[in-house]
């Protein structure tokens, strides 16, 4: 019949399909070494939302451990830093509502049949951390089971704000604050790019913004002198040279003279400014 157990049974084609999902927006991503098409299908008992392509990618995973509590299973997974997952965690950049995986073990054989495609779910969860380095961004992504059973605080008591620039609760407009500019030079180690246009803003202004490349590739600034700008990292080889068109975009500190003076955006400020340094309850005031 070409089921997923016939096919697990007699030796299939298994490869494994990772669709991540942030709003309406699917990542699609496979093992395989060539693309993997999910077809559509009115027959078979799995959502509609499967039926796509998976694109090939450099991504490797944690085993998931198989344990009688529903709430164990954190996943980790590793992706090329370049990949358009890997670019939603900048330090500079923000999600717009959750990232969640769904992993598929998925059998290229078969014909249809109730059970068509052949698949079955091996994870579904959240992204609930990440981390960094110069070559890939790993994903640690907690299990359904275990989100549903956590209580997570929404806005925390601290000096910061609580929104990130931009965001839905900071309700500036991105576009307003762009500047479009040029590569007047680059240094011999990318970190450093040089740009007429940033010194119409006073030193500091770009400092943890971010400067968007002509692949489309952004990358934090650290520090902003005049012309200069040092960035957190280089961009990838070969994406960026002397007399690029790039688009500066201005980073905020969260602090709450930065949100007025710099933004004019106080009403939106979320943090609490003048609350104590010291916490009354550990070293009461007498």
């Amino acid at each position: 019949m070409g089921t997923y157990a016939a096919l697990e049974s007699v030796g299939g084609q298994p490869v494994e399909l990772y669709d991540f999902l942030l709003g309406a927006t699917h990542y699609r991503y496979t093992s395989s070494d060539a693309a993997v098409t999910v077809p559509l299908s009115a027959t078979h008992q799995y959502p509609d939302a499967l039926a796509g392509t998976y694109l090939p990618a450099v991504l490797t995973r944690a085993n998931i451990q198989a344990t009688a509590e529903d709430t164990d299973g954190t996943l980790t997974v590793t992706l090329d830093r370049d990949s358009a997952v890997a670019q939603l965690f900048f330090f500079d950049r923000f999600l717009d509502g959750p990232l969640t995986l769904s992993v598929y073990r998925y059998h290229r054989a078969g014909t249809p049949s109730p059970d068509w495609p052949p698949l079955v779910t091996i994870f579904q969860g959240q992204v609930a951390s990440y981390d960094t380095n110069a070559d890939s961004v790993s994903l640690a992504c907690t299990p359904i089971q275990q989100l549903v059973q956590r209580t997570i605080p929404t806005v925390l008591a601290q000096p910061l704000c609580n929104h990130v620039l931009f965001d839905a609760g900071c309700t500036l407009d991105i576009a307003s604050f762009e500047l479009a500019g040029t590569v007047a030079a680059l240094s011999l180690d990318g970190l450093t790019v040089t740009c007429v246009a940033a010194a119409t803003k006073a030193d500091g202004w770009w400092t943890y913004g971010y400067v968007i490349g002509p692949a489309g590739h952004r990358v934090g600034i650290v520090n902003h002198v005049g012309q200069a700008l040092t960035l957190l990292r280089h961009f990838p080889e070969g994406t960026i040279a002397g007399g690029d068109a790039i688009t500066l975009v201005p980073g905020c500190d969260r602090l709450r003279d930065t949100c007025l003076n710099k933004f004019a955006n106080l009403v939106n400020f979320l943090g609490f400014h003048a609350m104590p340094k010291e916490d009354p309850f550990k070293n009461p005031i007498v």
